[in-house]
């Protein structure tokens, strides 16, 4: 939870730098933005259970 958590600052700077210079002039910006937020942050969230399994498998 805490991985999830820690990487949002982040994942919300390299996703603004990202669509701003992808996409600046070619689609509204906002709604890109979003979009690619509420995925990176859904994947994450689903993520954890598996990097706790992961972990528990490689530290047994």
């Amino acid at each position: 939870m805490r991985n999830a958590f820690s990487s949002i600052p982040a994942m919300a700077l390299d996703t603004l730098v990202f669509v701003t210079i992808a996409f600046f002039g070619l689609q509204p910006l906002l709604p890109l933005i979003i979009g690619v937020l509420a995925v990176k942050w859904i994947v994450g969230i689903i993520d954890i259970p598996f990097m706790y399994l992961s972990r528990l498998i490689m530290y047994r």
